[in-house]
Parts: C-alpha cells; structure tokens; sequence
C-alpha cells in the first residue's frame, strides 16, 4: 500500500501538517453516538457467535480460533449437539487510527454533509508513517502494533458461524471487523495498537510528531 486517504476538517488537517499533531482514536470509544452515523458502531470490538454442530470434541474446539474463545470442554471429552447462540464476545479496548483505500468525491460528500470534513488528504508512504506513530505511542504506553490493514465487512447482525469460519487467523481480529450494510462503502484501512498490558477502557489520545507533516498533502478540498 504507497497511499491511504483521511477526510476530517480544514483545521485539523493544518495542525497535523503544520505541527505534526494526530489524535489516535480508541475502539471503545468509536461506539458512542456522539461521532455521528459515518463513524458510530455499537459493534466494534464485539462479535456475535451463531451456531451448531452435531458433534463437537475437545481437541476440536480448542483448534476452532473462534470456538475457544467462547467455550471450554474438558479434554478428552465431547459433546452431542452443540449449539452457540448469540453469544457476545467482546474484546478488550485498542488504539485505532482509521483511513480509507480508495477516494471517491461521492464519499467525500458524504462525510462532508455528515461531519463537516471539507479535506480528503493523501498519507505517502503509510509504513513509515505508521511506524512513526508506534514508536511515539511507545513512549506513553507500551503497545503492539497487531493490524495494519483493510477492515473485514462481515454481517454483524447475522454474527458469525464458529463451525463452518474459513479464515486463517490464529485468533480473530475483532477490532478489524465491520458491519457490511452500514459501512462497506468506506473501503476502510485501518491502523490498530494493542497495549501490551490489556486495558478495558481507554481514552484517545493526542500525539504530537513533526516528522509526519511530510507524509500528508491535499488530495481534495471541498469549499
């Protein structure tokens, strides 16, 4: 990926280029309504489970990256007709910077009539960029950088199947999952830190770091 897309507003665009100034959001706190419909997901960091199987075994569940997270069965044991159901997992809360793969005027109106975000910039060479962010959040709160990619549009309604999930994580990436009807047009990538000792709740934060002002330019402005 050379290039990735941000819409916000005029003045926040000039002080990160000016002064290098970003606030990371959190996943928790993209769940209140204050953000508006763009932005707002009840669902992030969570995942519904929705299945059943006839029969399951231990070793089975334990090798299921969705399954173990939500049950446990004594080893060498098994059952007959297992069946989860709306069952809730929530993960605990992350760092998350989001942008977007493509840009479209279309979106960018969209954002513009729902948030005021008149600029759409263009971040240059998102490794660097993001890697500078790790190591300037490092010095605040220990964390890894666990994703750094497209989000997974999924229906989050629906939830997800356990026995019949074909990804290929070793565990899932709740906080890189999104709701397909609400939010699938945003092609969205995001950026998401872990902090290393877990936290429940964080708050965003706001870095300051020069070096990031020549990543950023204009791509659109809406006047």
């Amino acid at each position: 990926m050379t290039k990735l897309y941000k819409f916000t507003k005029l003045e926040h665009f000039k002080s990160l280029k000016q002064k290098g100034e970003i606030r990371i959001g959190t996943l928790h706190n993209f769940r209140k309504d204050e953000h508006g419909a763009m932005v707002s997901d009840s669902m992030e960091g969570k995942i519904i489970l929705n299945g059943s199987v006839n029969f399951a075994t231990a070793e089975s569940v334990k090798n299921n990256p969705i399954l173990k997270t939500a049950i446990g069965i004594e080893e060498g044991t098994a059952i007959n007709g297992l069946l989860v159901e709306n069952h809730t997992i929530v993960q605990s809360d992350c760092f998350v910077y989001c942008t977007a793969i493509e840009f479209t005027n279309l979106i960018h109106e969209q954002w513009y009539k729902a948030r005021k975000y008149n600029v759409c910039y263009e971040i240059r060479f998102p490794t660097i960029f993001f890697r500078r962010i790790s190591d300037e959040l490092a010095k605040i709160i220990p964390v890894n950088h666990v994703w750094r990619d497209e989000v997974i549009y999924h229906n989050a309604r629906k939830g997800i199947d356990p026995f019949t999930y074909t990804g290929h994580y070793q565990e899932i990436p709740y906080f890189a999952l999104k709701d397909q009807v609400d939010f699938e047009n945003q092609r969205e990538f995001r950026s998401v830190w872990r902090p290393i000792i877990g936290a429940r709740m964080l708050d965003p934060i706001d870095l300051t770091i020069p070096a990031l002002s020549e990543h950023v330019k204009i791509h659109n402005l809406i006047k």
